[in-house]
């Protein structure tokens, strides 16, 4: 499918992609356009931030953090790790990118082959 979009540019304008596309509100804005996006973001990630802040003052958030730092003891303190372990996972586990496998020296066996017999 990447090659059929890539090389029929007279379907897709090949690499250049689709163009021609009006963007949400440009017209009505006009040259205000450009404001008003950097404004919504920084409102989103305002949002986002106080968010984040909230979740990592509160009971929840604390709870997280003693787990992180030791399993043991927040299960001593009464804290359902296992629980806690699955809701992060499940909120944030599938958005994180797989960490790179590392090569490991494989010892190889010697050519000779021992015996015990002697």
């Amino acid at each position: 499918m990447r090659l059929v979009a890539a090389n029929e540019i007279w379907l897709t304008r090949g690499t250049d992609g689709i163009s021609g596309i009006p963007g949400p509100w440009k017209a009505a804005l006009g040259h205000d356009f450009n404001a008003v996006y950097f404004l919504i973001v920084v409102a989103c990630l305002a949002i986002v931030f106080f968010v984040v802040r909230r979740i990592d003052r509160s009971p929840y958030g604390r709870a997280l953090r003693a787990i992180r730092e030791d399993a043991q003891v927040a299960q001593v303190a009464g804290k359902p790790v296992l629980r806690f372990k699955t809701e992060a996972f499940a909120l944030v586990g599938r958005h994180r990118r797989p960490r790179p496998a590392r090569s490991t020296a494989i010892s190889r066996p010697t050519s000779r082959p021992t015996s015990s017999c002697r």
